[in-house]
């Protein structure tokens, strides 16, 4: 699972996905901001550990160091 989020990360970074300014209002796991996907939602088997707060700012950033 965590190659399929890094890979999101490069297209994401490379402007391949639509636009959605610096991410801090969008929640990774429960907003709709996928394009081209069923429901643009990501899908994920319910992990207890998953911060369901984080946003597409912080893989970025966390991405970027």
């Amino acid at each position: 699972m965590l190659k399929k989020f890094a890979d999101l990360v490069t297209l994401m970074v490379h402007g391949a996905i639509w636009r959605i300014g610096d991410g801090r209002s969008i929640k990774i796991w429960s907003d709709k901001w996928i394009p081209n996907s069923l429901d643009n939602v990501i899908h994920w088997d319910h992990n207890p550990d998953i911060d369901l707060s984080q946003t597409v700012y912080d893989i970025i950033c966390n991405t970027l160091k």
